[in-house]
């Protein structure tokens, strides 16, 4: 199981770093805008408060205090300490790649955020550059690790599945609705969920190798 965790990791790192070069050139331009224009032109305005309540819980500060519960109450020992140093990892990646990646973030004109509550990281965000978006990135890290956990539990596995499927259903809505409220590009959440896939199966990947050979002592 190592060995794919490895493999998958490697194709998650060169897919990011293809993408992210992709989008410091600005091919994704025009896919970006046209598809921001498209999803505020299907999905009614009714939804701007919905959006913006649900986008406050990919926030910082909310990840932040939700990720260390969950991995208090989910994990002990070593694996506490390594999701807990690549959370910080992904927050330090993202922070210095949106220094780096020159792209800029929707036109204020098209924002559809109604609900602001002024956490520190909104404005810390709002000096840097768009891409990556770190609500995906953490949205997706969490998601990831917490299914790492019920995958091995000892819940049935109709009890899973249902899980499984509410985990990616919140991912598509964090999605949708940071491209709908244009906080950011499609390009900004698609690179934010490569970001947080990859941390995440760096961590299980490290974890699963020293549990590997724990079996084999």
């Amino acid at each position: 199981m190592g060995k794919n965790f490895l493999n998958i990791s490697v194709l998650t790192l060169f897919l990011f770093i293809v993408f992210t070069i992709f989008v410091s050139a600005g091919v994704f331009r025009e896919f970006d805008i046209a598809l921001t224009a498209n999803l505020q032109n299907i999905i009614p305005r009714v939804f701007d408060t919905p959006f913006s309540v649900f986008s406050i819980l990919g926030s910082f500060e909310i990840t932040f205090i939700a990720f260390f519960i969950l991995v208090l109450f989910l994990f002990r020992g070593r694996e506490v300490v390594v999701f807990a140093v690549f959370f910080v990892l992904l927050g330090v990646t993202e922070l210095f790649l949106k220094s780096q990646i020159p792209q800029i973030a929707p036109p204020i004109e098209l924002l559809r955020t109604n609900i602001h509550l002024g956490f520190p990281s909104g404005a810390l965000s709002g000096e840097h550059f768009a891409y990556p978006s770190g609500h995906l990135a953490r949205t997706v890290f969490i998601s990831a690790v917490l299914i790492f956990a019920i995958f091995k539990s000892s819940l049935v596995l109709s009890l899973k599945q249902m899980l499984y499927t509410g985990i990616f259903l919140f991912i598509a809505i964090m999605f949708v609705s940071r491209i709908y409220l244009a906080e950011h590009w499609a390009t900004d959440v698609i690179g934010g969920t490569l970001l947080g896939l990859l941390i995440a199966i760096v961590g299980v990947y490290i974890l699963s190798k020293r549990n590997y050979k724990k079996l084999k002592t």
